[in-house]
């Protein structure tokens, strides 16, 4: 993996503009083979050498500027350029479910001295993005019902074995990667934040710079036959992060996760060290402590009693699993709940697998069930009422959150950051609300909706 070190360019209009405009902009925009984690788009060409390409959350505002050859992963105010050339169809990644996105289309003209946009009227259109869903998937679970865990561990079990090398190919490119300018690429560890930018594919593998699909669940932890990722709970995908191999999965070990209290190791936002029980405990960022949780509750799950591997709680599993605090997962899941990115994960997963992971889907259910055994427990149903209120949000520029009310009386929305400060709140006045996060520092922030005694809470990812 060659790493990089990003430079900011600020690009000046040449002086010169010999090129002729083209005569008109492409025709005829399509999407095709549309799904909640990408799309394909084509259109009719124009006369034009090449065209520019932006796609934004809010529709394109900022028109390009002669004179300037913009790159693939470059920003053109609240757009972002994913095709510069002269291709008239390709896929669109950097996609989440529900969510819809404007695209942008002008042609130009370009030679080695100057670059000609037809600006007016460009080729629009837009498209809305499948809402993450099980459908009927859960038809036959009943959470009151006494045999609830067996019932949700015989659902999710039957699925489809999956690659562990594979994951590089399938999960890496459509869900953690993104464009960035000079034909590189970027990712990010899920436990640190940190993120790497490289040519061609990411390096995962055993060397410092390199990166890890760490388990969530330990291997160590798993009471498997062969030892080896050939074993599909090892090769489970929902029990799989992204992070740096040295500084977080190294680090991490087979430690239980935890709160620490006494750092011995920091790597941004990770951390390893003692909890307030002189215990050595994992720490990954606030954004994807409820991400680690709930794959590891899947995993317990789902591979629970399969054939010759026993009992799957966390009093029976291998290695140091009896020192892992049931508590701090329930916790997690609750503070942290499911956000787009993880839903759209999750249905890139169960499009390779075929099965899904329950506690994403309805993260109240992980109250029903004892995770020490992998029983069932008498439960609170209803502690996650954003399944019963959706919360819809869009960028209207790089710094302006636009957010849908269902209702324009006696409807709050909140922004907080992780431990739980109110950083902003209004009583909606309309059915949409905007929020200016111009004065906001970069981080996860937690955008909350309270309506009719309801509440939706989602992560916000904000750079300035």
């Amino acid at each position: 993996m060659n790493k990089t070190i990003l430079c900011f360019l600020f690009l000046t209009p040449l002086l010169t503009f010999s090129q002729t405009e083209p005569a008109s902009n492409p025709t005829n925009l399509r999407f095709r083979n549309i799904t909640h984690w990408g799309f394909d788009i084509a259109f009719t060409r124009s006369t034009a050498d090449s065209f520019l390409v932006l796609k934004s959350e809010s529709g394109a505002t900022t028109p390009p500027v002669d004179g300037v050859k913009y790159q693939k992963g470059q920003w053109l105010g609240n757009a972002k350029v994913i095709s510069i050339g002269k291709a008239d169809s390709f896929h669109v990644r950097e996609v989440m479910e529900g969510t819809t996105y404007y695209i942008t289309i002008c042609a130009y003209n370009a030679t080695a001295g100057s670059t000609n946009y037809k600006q007016n009227p460009p080729l629009t259109g837009n498209m809305t993005t499948p809402a993450s869903t099980a459908g009927s998937y859960y038809g036959s679970i009943l959470p009151s019902s006494p045999t609830f865990v067996n019932d949700l561990h015989s659902l999710i079990y039957t699925h489809t074995p999956v690659s562990y090398a594979a994951y590089k190919y399938l999960i890496q490119p459509n869900i953690w990667e993104r464009d960035t300018v000079g034909g590189q690429t970027s990712s990010f560890c899920a436990y640190s934040g940190e993120i790497t930018v490289y040519t061609g594919a990411i390096t995962f593998g055993g060397n410092p710079g390199d990166y890890s699909k760490e388990h969530c669940l330990p291997q160590s932890w798993m009471r498997t036959t062969s030892g080896t990722t050939a074993d599909p709970d090892r090769a489970d995908y929902f029990n799989l992060l992204v992070t740096n191999f040295d500084n977080a999965n190294q680090k991490r070990s087979n430690y239980p996760y935890g709160k620490v209290v006494t750092p011995t190791f920091t790597f941004l936002k990770f951390k390893l060290g003692k909890d307030a029980n002189n215990k050595t405990v994992a720490e990954p960022q606030d954004a994807f402590k409820g991400d680690a949780a709930r794959n590891m509750m899947y995993e317990m799950l789902c591979y629970n009693n399969t054939v010759n591997s026993g009992n799957w709680g966390l009093d029976n599993l291998n290695g140091n699993a009896q020192l892992q605090s049931e508590a701090i997962l329930k916790q997690w899941n609750t503070q942290d709940p499911p956000d787009k990115a993880e839903r759209t994960k999750a249905e890139y997963i169960a499009s390779v697998q075929f099965n899904r992971n329950p506690f994403i889907d309805h993260p109240e259910w992980a109250d029903c069930i004892n995770f020490a055994t992998v029983v069932g427990k008498t439960c609170v149903s209803g502690i996650f009422d954003q399944d019963k209120l959706a919360l819809d949000y869009k960028w209207v520029t790089p710094y302006a959150l636009e957010v849908i009310t269902p209702s324009d009386e006696n409807t709050t929305v909140f922004v907080s950051d992780f431990t739980g400060r109110v950083l902003y709140s209004v009583k909606s006045e309309h059915m949409v609300s905007a929020i200016d996060m111009s004065s906001f520092p970069s981080g996860i922030y937690i955008l909350t909706l309270q309506y009719g005694g309801k509440t939706a809470s989602v992560k916000v990812p904000f750079i300035n």
